[in-house]
């Protein structure tokens, strides 16, 4: 899923190449995220599509975000498995997009509730618009992440210092507070610190309240459910009472199963949602009666 995520950016870092006009680049400017997209609700997708867009100007800005993520999203990906690691990324990108955003409608002159209705509106009184484009909300969150869950591994800083991955992690965070106070230690090009914290707190979040994402996603339980009793409808009624499967006498997914029993042994019984402990439950009572 990494390479996959590398392979889309650069791809679109090239294609962002041949869209200069009148001063400007036509994809990194319409997929880029607002300062005032928070408060418009039809221009979310903004939230996401800004994270895979880099600056045109700079080979670095990509760059740096490339390397960051193929180091550490490896490990990460490894981990938490190939789709809940993008789930993770795609919404570490929203989470840190969005937190930009409020931080730099705060930052306006006007009072709050007039910046918001202006920007609402669409007729700012502070022209241009600010924007902002790049993976390192997410590659940010991915970075504390792996340092959450290997604290005292041994890393390069910027590739030349070693020290704890927490360090890092921390110095990494400091920085962007300091960014945000108004005292960036690199005034050499614009950055969303703002951007970076909201994809370290989105981190922290995710890993102090060890969510799993995907539960939030709709079980193929409901639809196999769904599935069931409707093809038990369109079944014609037989003249005599016979006997139906109960739930204990169901097929067992044997594949199913083993994917739940991996999930275990990866991130533990905790990890598992509703419908996958009724599996494991359904499996055991079937292979108990085998045995009887």
């Amino acid at each position: 899923m990494v390479a996959n995520l590398i392979i889309v950016n650069v791809v679109l870092f090239l294609i962002d190449q041949f869209t200069y006009s009148e001063g400007s680049y036509w994809l990194s400017d319409h997929l880029s995220d607002k300062a005032g997209t928070l408060v418009r609700p039809w221009e979310w997708w903004r939230l996401l599509t800004s994270g895979f867009i880099h600056s045109p100007h700079s080979i670095t800005h990509i760059g740096f975000n490339m390397l960051g993520l193929f180091y550490f999203g490896r490990e990460v990906e490894t981990r938490l498995g190939k789709w809940e690691f993008l789930r993770f990324y795609l919404s570490s990108i929203i989470f840190s997009s969005a937190a930009w955003s409020a931080v730099e409608i705060l930052r306006m002159p006007t009072p709050l509730f007039e910046t918001v209705s202006d920007l609402f509106t669409g007729v700012p009184t502070f022209l241009p618009e600010k924007q902002a484009y790049g993976a390192s909300g997410g590659v940010t969150a991915v970075i504390i992440l792996f340092a959450l869950y290997n604290p005292y591994r041994q890393v390069l800083l910027f590739g030349l210092l070693p020290m704890p991955a927490w360090i890092m992690a921390s110095m990494y965070v400091l920085f962007d507070l300091f960014g945000v106070a108004g005292r960036p230690i690199d005034n050499s090009s614009p950055i969303g610190y703002s951007a970076h914290l909201g994809g370290a707190a989105f981190a922290l979040i995710y890993h102090s309240m060890r969510l799993q994402l995907g539960q939030f996603l709709p079980s193929g339980e409901i639809f196999t459910g769904w599935k069931r009793k409707l093809s038990r409808r369109i079944q014609a009624k037989p003249a005599l009472k016979i006997h139906t499967e109960s739930v204990e006498d169901e097929e067992v997914d044997e594949t199913e199963v083993d994917r739940i029993l991996d999930k275990i042994n990866r991130e533990g019984s905790a990890s598992l949602t509703d419908a996958e402990r009724s599996t494991l439950q359904n499996a055991s009572r079937r292979y108990q009666r085998k045995r009887r």
